[in-house]
């Protein structure tokens, strides 16, 4: 389903644009409280957080005139991780979250996600019908609410109680948090566990989210982890949902590989569903051989976090999640988590006795090379005969197993490219016969 205004993730565009505004703001608040109202009789508490973007504040200023003018209640959160709102959003039976965040997106785009009164984030069906009920009048503006004190307080304990207190006596974590939502909630945690902090992207004074750090620049992390002589490296992006590794060596772990370690886990555990991942047709397909082996079954949806959980609701499967670091572990929380993604990881870690670099030798991974492209447009792949035409070729031209796997990015201008096959120099050689082509076709930026 097209829709006008929402993406793969909830909206998002840069600041000032048509879509992230503080009039917009008001028209969405409208619109989706009127949805709510519609669909959570009797609730009328609406949650709404933020990451550590400027722009954050007047935008949480729009949303609460859109929901005031739909007789809902208005609190707000202030700054703290997307996860910590979603389990807000169940804990004190709001009708309705909403996160004002770009996500890992540069810091002059900003955006919106949402989430129902489950924690789970909408349905491309309920986007729709929010879209048919944006009004054309703009709600009239009232005084932003203050935020609630001590918001972070009850994630906090959600987080502690992972594993038992002071079981990271000893430890050194370095902990990259992109100057944006984890900031405080991810050192904390980690801190009151016993553990030794060594901590960037920290938000502490005028620095831009996600400048060359964070998830999307892991490269840091990797220097930090062997300078600091750390035994982990956590890398979260700007509003927490996300969250990529470093071993104790500096080596950077596929995402591919931290699902194959959860999957294990849960199923070692015997947890109920434990028998399915589920993940995304993105993935490495080294991940299903590897886990086939040990009675592991691989699900996959379309990309994106939400259809995900959607399917691990499905099917009742326990782990899921997407290589970028969107990780769902539903014994805790129904959403992407990642200051509680890096707890867990942290908890296999001392109960196998085992480093990140030995653990994550339970997948062997396909070679994979990737690439995301800026582009001015977005013309519908389908239509492009001639790109379709080049790239059935250049997907034969690769052994079995082997793939070519282009998209658009559902919240950047921007296009994405896997080749894969189970032979390393094919692989590479395709991509760059395969990037060339797309660069040719259309015209990178």
């Amino acid at each position: 389903m097209m829709l006008n205004y929402f993406g793969t993730d909830g909206i998002r565009g840069p600041i000032g644009g048509n879509l992230v505004n503080p009039l917009f703001a008001a028209r969405l608040g409208a619109a989706v409280g009127n949805w709510a109202k519609r669909s959570c009789s009797g609730q009328s508490l609406v949650l709404i957080g933020r990451d550590t973007r400027p722009s954050g504040p007047e935008l949480v200023a729009g949303l609460t005139s859109g929901f005031v003018s739909q007789g809902l209640d208005v609190r707000t959160l202030g700054i703290l991780p997307t996860p910590a709102l979603a389990l807000a959003t169940i804990r004190e039976s709001a009708c309705l979250g909403v996160m004002v965040t770009a996500s890992h997106n540069p810091a002059l785009d900003n955006g919106f996600k949402l989430f129902d009164h489950f924690g789970h984030k909408l349905s491309s069906e309920d986007e729709g019908i929010i879209e048919s009920l944006f009004p054309e009048a703009v709600p009239q503006s009232v005084k932003t609410p203050k935020d609630i004190s001590n918001s972070l307080d009850p994630y906090l304990e959600h987080l502690a109680a992972v594993i038992p207190e002071n079981s990271l006596a000893g430890w050194s974590i370095a902990l990259d948090t992109a100057h944006g939502g984890t900031a405080q909630a991810s050192r904390i945690a980690l801190e009151r566990l016993g553990s030794k902090v060594e901590q960037i992207g920290d938000a502490s004074g005028n620095q831009l989210i996600n400048d060359g750090v964070g998830s999307e620049h892991p490269e840091r992390l990797s220097s930090l982890v062997r300078e600091a002589d750390c035994r982990l490296g956590i890398a979260h992006d700007g509003d927490g949902d996300r969250v990529i590794f470093c071993d104790e060596n500096g080596g950077i772990v596929e995402g591919d590989q931290i699902l194959g370690i959860f999957a294990l886990d849960a199923y070692r555990r015997g947890v109920n569903g434990s028998s399915t991942l589920v993940t995304t047709i993105y993935a490495n397909r080294g991940l299903d051989h590897g886990l086939s082996e040990q009675g592991i079954a691989v699900d996959r949806t379309d990309v994106g976090d939400r259809c995900v959980a959607a399917r691990m609701r499905e099917i009742n499967a326990p782990v899921g999640g997407e290589p970028s670091g969107h990780l769902i572990l539903s014994e805790w929380s129904p959403a992407g988590d990642g200051p509680l993604a890096a707890l867990n990881l942290v908890r296999i870690m001392i109960e196998s006795e085992l480093p990140l670099s030995e653990l994550k030798k339970c997948v062997t991974l396909f070679p994979s090379f990737s690439g995301a492209f800026a582009v001015n447009e977005k013309p519908p792949l389908e239509e492009l005969e001639n790109l379709q035409e080049q790239l059935r070729k250049q997907e034969q031209s690769l052994s079995y197993g082997g793939r070519v796997f282009v998209r658009y990015s559902g919240t950047e201008p921007k296009i994405r490219l896997l080749v894969e096959d189970q032979d390393e120099e094919l692989a590479r050689k395709i991509f760059a016969v395969t990037e060339d082509i797309l660069r040719k076709e259309l015209k990178f930026l």
